[in-house]
């Protein structure tokens, strides 16, 4: 599995899983400055820093027995979000996901670029993240054309997937 990170909120019962790998290169990537959860005190402060010249690597990978034993430690999993890079491109997500649902029976969300979708089965919301409507903008800023993003978006919008 591309995991790498991750975080857990236990008021809500929420946890990020952090995957590695992107289809796409914009200019203002967060990970070319912090690769971990720029939300964590102990990595916040390193984003102000001045940026890196090299992209930083994450140390290990979690395969999915690994992620699955983390999160049975916890008090209680409600949803899991999963984020990182681009989690669509892991081979590996279908089957996590439906573990996901059948061991926790909690809401998976994926946050995506929307250029690649996996089998969305086991996904209960999948949030967009297009860098812009513009279809020139979007290429300055990633490299690559939003067509397939906004096609796929619309085509999930008339399946009745829900979205953000």
């Amino acid at each position: 599995m591309d995991i790498y990170h991750i975080t857990y909120a236990p008021e809500a019962g929420s946890v990020q899983l952090h995957f590695w790998g992107c289809n796409i290169n914009c200019r203002a990537c967060l990970l070319r400055r912090e690769i971990y959860d720029c939300h964590l005190a102990e990595t916040k402060d390193r984003l102000k820093e001045t940026p890196q010249t090299a992209e930083q690597r994450p140390e290990a990978f979690l395969d999915l027995e690994q992620v699955m034993g983390m999160l049975g430690s916890l008090e209680r999993v409600r949803e899991v979000i999963l984020m990182g890079a681009e989690p669509s491109l892991d081979p590996e997500l279908p089957l996590l996901t439906a573990r996901l649902h059948q061991v926790f029976g909690c809401r998976n969300i994926l946050l995506t670029n929307g250029f690649s979708l996996p089998d969305l089965t086991h996904i209960d919301e999948v949030v967009f993240s297009i860098k812009a409507f513009t279809d020139s903008l979007h290429r300055d800023y990633t490299g690559f054309s939003n067509r397939k993003a906004l096609a796929n978006f619309l085509r999930l919008y008339r399946t009745g997937t829900r979205l953000r």
